[in-house]
Formats: structure tokens, C-alpha cells, sequence
């Protein structure tokens, strides 16, 4: 995917050819990925109980290295998260980290165009919509990271020992209309907390 990024993803767009697509591999049970773009960005958690060899890379900062003309005012994901053991999951994922204990309707309403609009331009370039169609689980994630529990009011330098009992996790599906076009499934995966997407 990185490879199809830095040359048939520019080449489409009229791009100079790019080196900004990385793509990471990890075979983990438990992995999380974290918003570096973005100051206090959030973080997605991933359960990984086959050890399958996952691939992920920062499609933000993919799209941050090419020519501003092209990023100008143009939406972004934060990453591309896919297998690469077998093709059963190709994910586009958003990272937010709210103050409150949800995620506001007006900005799951942002991260979900956020998401259709990178899901609109990957898919525009025929090599990589053909490299997505070959996977059977393709979807399209909000991960929330919650705020951390509260310390206690008589030693603040002894954290509660429960915090699941503050941010118990959470996942909720929501509708995501305009992505079945795409071949993705038409529903906004959102995990909140220490809730994980998991590549069963």
C-alpha cells in the first residue's frame, strides 16, 4: 500500500513521485497506534488474537508531505491500518481524544467527512481501489481516547486503581452512508476508552 501510495496515488493526481508512505508491520496481540500530527492527539487500540501480520501507515502525514496546492483545505485520516497475512481487514481510521466522556455529534459529524473524503480519494486511483476490493472486511474506525481517570483528592500521586470503573470501554456502530460506493461497509466503527478493534 505504501508503494502504490508514493507512486500510482501521485502519479494519479499529477503529484511528483513521494517516500512519505511508510508502512509498519506488527504481529502483536495487542497494539496501539497514536495521533502523532496532531498536539494531544488520540490513540487507537487494536486486538490482534491470531497474531496476524498487520501493516499501518500515517496517511496524514503522507498527505502533509505532498505540494500545498494539492493539501490545501483537503480532508485527511489519520491511518491506514490493513493485514497482510490474509486479506480480511482493510481499515481507514480517525484518532480523536475528547475532553468529555463521548464524542460530540458535531465532531464525530467532522471526523466522519474526514474519513469519506480520504475514503473518495484512495479510491479514485484504480490500483489502489483494485488492492482494496481483494479484502473482505473494509471499514472505516473513530477511535475516541477518553480522558484518564481522576486521581484521588487525598494523594495526587496515587492514581485510582480502577480506572475501568471511570472509562469503561466502549464500541458503537453509527451510519456512514455514501461509503458502500466505495465497496466499504456503510457504518462508523467507533471505540472509545480501552475498547479495541479486533482482527478476527
Amino acid at each position: 500500500m505504501d508503494n502504490l501510495l508514493n507512486n500510482k496515488f501521485t502519479e494519479h493526481y499529477k503529484l511528483p513521485p513521494s517516500s512519505a508512505a511508510v508502512a509498519t508491520t506488527v504481529m502483536d496481540g495487542m497494539f496501539s497506534l497514536r495521533d502523532t500530527d496532531t498536539k494531544g492527539g488520540g490513540m487507537a487500540n487494536f486486538a490482534n488474537p491470531d497474531c496476524k501480520t498487520i501493516a499501518h501507515l500515517n496517511y496524514e502525514s503522507f498527505v502533509n508531505s505532498l505540494p500545498d496546492n494539492f493539501t490545501r483545505r483537503r480532508k485527511r485520516c489519520d491511518y491506514i491500518v490493513y493485514t497482510t497475512s490474509d486479506q480480511t481487514h482493510f481499515l481507514l481510521c480517525e484518532l480523536v481524544r475528547t475532553k468529555t466522556d463521548g464524542v460530540r455529534p458535531d465532531k464525530r459529524r467532522q471526523k466522519r467527512e474526514q474519513l469519506r473524503e480520504s475514503l473518495h480519494d484512495i479510491s479514485a486511483v484504480p490500483d489502489i481501489k483494485n488492492f482494496m476490493a481483494k479484502y473482505g472486511k473494509r471499514r472505516c474506525c473513530l477511535f475516541n481516547a477518553r480522558p484518564p481517570a481522576p486521581l484521588l483528592d487525598n494523594n495526587a500521586e496515587r492514581p485510582v486503581t480502577a480506572p475501568v470503573a471511570f472509562n469503561p470501554p466502549l464500541k458503537l456502530e453509527h451510519r456512514l452512508p455514501y461509503v458502500e460506493v466505495y465497496g466499504f461497509e456503510p457504518i462508523l466503527y467507533e471505540y472509545s476508552g480501552a475498547s479495541a478493534y479486533a482482527f478476527d
